[in-house]
């Protein structure tokens, strides 16, 4: 449960911290993109499938769906809707 914690926090660092006024979509979660520090912190890597979400004037985020090429990263941990070229 910790390290599920630990990846969530992570995310939840990249959509609302990493870049003041937008959104980091990570695009590759699976196993081999998540490791660990000598200390047993959970790390997150390779972000070279990400995608930036800008923020809207509010600062708020819009949930609309976004046009981002399919068949992107690796299709054994590919939602269906990703795998299909499906918003």
């Amino acid at each position: 449960m910790r390290h599920g914690t630990e990846l969530a926090r992570a995310l939840r660092y990249c959509h609302h911290e990493a870049f003041p006024g937008y959104r980091v979509l990570h695009r590759d979660i699976k196993p081999s993109n998540i490791g660990f520090l000598a200390d047993g912190r959970l790390v997150l890597f390779d972000f070279g499938l990400a995608a930036l979400w800008p923020a809207e004037s509010d600062g708020s985020y819009d949930d609309a769906p976004r046009r981002l090429t399919g068949e992107t990263g690796s299709l054994r941990y590919m939602a269906p809707e990703v795998a299909l070229s499906h918003p």
